[in-house]
């Protein structure tokens, strides 16, 4: 329909340009005549308008945010704000003096016939001119059409100026129109051990440089949390593990204060200070083995997060005992994620989708309105989902024995360890939390999955705004109210289904 009206009306504005603009010249009339001085009061207006257009358009489509809520962030893209700033200064800059030329070529064609040439440049810098215009014509008509659609999302298109009529399809898609000033744009980066992906709707340019900032803060978070890196904060604290205070960065501070309370509230199924165990179990050896189990114990009698110290006037940490090592690694990549999302809010996106490994962050939805959804995979098999979940404004974590384990002696040995047994967790195969953000999701999907099915729904209902989706070892699913309104399950999973051996059909 879009196209259709700005064809039609573009057809008829453009014909009475030319015509209007011939019909002057031919009467070689000393003054303005009516057809001629419509045409300048035309001219001016769309100028004015284009021009108001450009500068003003991303103001204009924020204002109109406000009064739409829970909508996507208006950008004006890069490449049609090209589009329109080039057909704006071409009638600012180029109208009057192409004008100029057009009227005086046509009055020389009118009283000196032999100058025919002059004649021929004339008629076609006049069909450009009101050409020019006609295009601005096309864009404001189209404009206010697109501002009553909902956009869908569409492939950017790639700028291409291949002359008047290619700007004249071009200028149909109006900077309000959603499937073309609103796209998804996304970005990856190998960060923490994992993979880092971003999504968001909004200009392309802008949207990056929201990327990039969040990138570089993920990358400042490593530095200063990662266990593997020796000059990192949280290894210069495990060093000095019975030795002294070290000092530490408030924000990490925060989040170690947060790791602490958990781990008392989940009666140590969360242990910060878990690391020496998992150290002592080697998921990327080959073959991988079991460890020692005179070695295991030795490493879980290290566990004890009751023996950090925090000094919240000095912000300092203490491992009392020699031995003692902190890992952020059921909570880091949650944290990450959250310092991206704030980063985003900052730079005014609304919608985005922020994702490591298996913990992510969702707010708002797709270009059109759609709904972003997450696919909870399958604990068996790789290829299939268990659900989709659809969800906005949350983190969501799963937790699960799939992503690094091996078999031995009959048992399946995965990478989630009990701080209290020093052996991987058993009963569950896989937890997935929702939560107000995505540090929460991560912690507690972790701790519910080491609390296995019995505790784990009597423990997260203690946690406002938190919903959960377990599923035992023998293919069951239990999942909370909330959570329930939010999933659709992949066939033949059905809740509480209990045909065992993960859903085969």
């Amino acid at each position: 329909m879009t196209y259709a009206t700005g064809l039609v009306l573009g057809f008829f504005g453009t014909t009475f340009w030319f015509v209007s603009a011939e019909t002057y010249v031919v009467a070689k009339s000393p003054s303005l005549s009516w057809p001629m001085l419509l045409v300048v009061c035309a001219a001016c207006g769309q100028v004015a308008g284009f021009t108001a257009l450009y500068f003003l358009g991303e103001k204009i489509l924020r204002r109109l945010k406000r009064l739409r809520a829970k909508v996507e962030t208006f950008d004006v893209s890069r490449f049609q704000k090209s589009t329109y700033g080039v057909l704006a200064a071409s009638s600012v800059l180029g109208f009057p003096p192409l004008s100029v030329v057009a009227v005086a070529s046509g009055t020389i064609r009118l009283k000196y016939s032999t100058f025919f040439p002059f004649a021929l440049v004339g008629r076609i810098i006049r069909f450009t001119i009101v050409l020019l215009l006609g295009q601005q014509f096309l864009a404001l008509t189209c404009a206010g059409e697109g501002i009553k659609r909902k956009g869908a999302e569409t492939p950017r298109e790639e700028a291409s100026f291949l002359g008047p009529l290619r700007l004249s399809a071009l200028a149909l898609k109006s900077p309000w129109d959603a499937g073309a000033a609103r796209e998804v744009v996304r970005r990856s980066r190998v960060q923490m051990g994992t993979t880092v992906s971003f999504s968001a709707v909004g200009d392309e340019t802008h949207v990056a440089r929201a990327f990039d900032e969040a990138f570089t803060e993920i990358e400042r978070f490593e530095a200063m949390a990662s266990e593997y890196r020796p000059d990192s904060v949280i290894s210069t604290l495990n060093e000095n593990a019975g030795r002294r205070p070290v000092d530490i960065p408030d924000d990490l501070f925060a989040l170690i204060e947060r790791c602490l309370a958990l781990s008392r509230e989940s009666g140590g199924a969360f242990d910060v200070t878990f690391l020496g165990m998992g150290k002592i179990w080697d998921f990327r050896a080959d073959p991988p083995r079991v460890p020692d189990a005179k070695l295991v114990e030795t490493e879980r009698k290290r566990i004890d997060h009751r023996r950090l110290r925090l000094d919240a006037v000095k912000k300092t940490a203490f491992l009392e005992r020699a031995g003692m090592r902190v890992g952020l690694g059921a909570i880091g990549k949650g944290q990450a994620i959250d310092r991206a999302a704030t980063i985003f809010r900052r730079h005014g996106l609304a919608n985005f989708l922020a994702a490591a490994s298996g913990d992510l962050y969702v707010a708002g939805s797709k270009p059109g309105g759609a709904p972003w959804q997450i696919g909870i995979q399958h604990p068996r098999d790789p290829t299939r989902l268990v659900a989709r979940l659809t969800v906005r404004d949350r983190g969501v974590s799963t937790s699960g024995d799939y992503e690094r384990f091996f078999v031995a002696q009959g048992r399946r040995f995965h990478h989630i360890i009990d701080p209290r047994t020093g052996y991987p967790a058993d009963g569950l195969a896989s937890v997935t939390v929702i939560a107000p953000d995505a540090t929460t999701s991560d912690s507690l999907s972790t701790a519910a999955f080491v609390l296995g099915p019995a505790r784990a729904l009597d423990f997260l209902a203690k946690h406002p705004g938190v919903d959960a989706l377990l599923i035992d070892t023998r293919g069951r699913i239990t999942l909370t109210p909330g959570f329930r309104a939010l999933v659709r399950f992949e066939p033949p999973a059905t809740e509480s289904h209990a045909g065992g051996d993960f859903y085969r059909p």
